[in-house]
């Protein structure tokens, strides 16, 4: 294919679908939230300063014209939000800085 590498990761879809269920979100041991996927950021629903509680909506991605409403894996501070609503994002970006 040209000297392209193409990479792709598979989540099982009983993971994909409890994981949505419960409400968990991508936040890493460095306390940033990551894009789970490329998109398009909609809707940012707090603000640096703001204090958030676990399964608290965050972000609003669109992607494949679905809207995917990223949550709060836990209770914190909102530190810093280096995307703005517009912005396109790939997977891993960071979406949100906590405290």
């Amino acid at each position: 294919m040209a000297g392209v590498e193409i990479l792709t990761s598979i989540e099982d879809y009983a993971v994909a679908q409890m994981r949505k269920a419960a409400g968990i979100s991508h936040v890493r041991a460095d306390n940033t939230l990551k894009a789970p996927m490329p998109g398009l950021v909609v809707n940012i629903q707090v603000k640096p300063g703001d204090r958030v509680s676990k399964g608290q909506p965050l972000i609003v991605v669109e992607a494949m014209k679905m809207e995917n409403i990223i949550k709060a894996g836990h209770a914190g501070i909102v530190k810093a939000i280096p995307v703005q609503a517009g912005a396109s994002v790939e997977k891993g970006d960071t979406l949100l800085e906590f405290e």
